[in-house]
């Protein structure tokens, strides 16, 4: 009897060649996000192209930051018929733990060329205190 270590990201990359498909990037948004620190904010950018920046939500939470939103299906597109389709749409949803506690007053989302950009003040917890002694 022949031992064989299981995958289990072999398996699911079986299932997914049967039905077609042969990455698990096709089956929803390409939400990738770069994440930096900049002059005391965090500074998270999503490349979220042809999305109308009304059907985005932008929601921060201490050290969670969540991007959501929707790429409407466009009524054109419904009766061609197609030879190849890659363009995901529909509802879309990307949280991501931060790596410092940011402060929802202050910050502010900007979108321009197909990126979100959203700038999150660090809160400031360590603040120097002067003590004194009695």
């Amino acid at each position: 009897m022949t031992l064989v270590r299981w995958s289990p990201f072999e398996e699911m990359d079986k299932v997914f060649r049967r039905l077609g498909d042969n990455s698990f990037k096709k089956l929803g948004f390409d939400l990738a996000v770069d994440v930096y620190e900049d002059n005391d904010q965090v500074i998270a950018e999503m490349h979220i192209a042809g999305i109308d920046p009304k059907k985005i939500d932008v929601e921060v939470d201490g050290e969670l930051l969540k991007i959501s939103g929707m790429r409407e299906v466009k009524k054109e597109y419904e009766h061609k018929n197609y030879f190849h389709r890659e363009i995901v749409y529909g509802d879309f949803e990307r949280i991501i733990a931060l790596p410092k506690k940011v402060l929802s007053e202050g910050t502010k989302a900007s979108y321009s060329n197909g990126v979100l950009k959203v700038n999150m003040p660090i809160e400031n917890i360590l603040k120097k205190k002067k003590i004194t002694v009695n």
